[in-house]
């Protein structure tokens, strides 16, 4: 069997990136297609696959809030300490400290794509 999970909440903000792009690039942040495109996708491959719906809490800890800052680096693109004091600034009020560790907490819904290699 074959699965693919893809975002399934056109509400979604992944990592916060709709408040994040404005913040650091002044532009807004385009949104990818969501489930629709990769399942329309697959039945134009000939691949009629099935769709199910799942909820759930995603929660990405860190040690420090400078792991934090580096982690939205890397999935930002950022490879200079331009934007540093701006991110640093932006998570010390969106993560929540809980147990000694620093949390980003996200409700995701999403839509587990499947189907048999088989075709059955």
């Amino acid at each position: 069997m074959v699965f693919i999970i893809v975002n399934a909440d056109p509400k979604a903000d992944k990592f916060y990136y709709r408040e994040l792009y404005p913040l650091l690039f002044k532009k807004e942040f385009v949104k990818e297609g969501d489930y629709l495109t990769t399942y329309a996708a697959l039945h134009d491959l000939g691949i009629y696959a099935n769709i199910e719906m799942i909820e759930y809490d995603f929660d990405q800890p860190f040690e420090s809030i400078e792991e934090a800052v580096e982690f939205w680096k890397e999935y930002l693109g950022i490879v200079t300490e331009e934007h540093d004091a701006a991110l640093k600034g932006f998570l010390s009020k969106k993560l929540v400290k809980r147990r000694g560790v620093l949390l980003a907490k996200f409700h995701k819904r999403s839509a587990v794509i499947w189907w048999r290699k088989d075709g059955r």
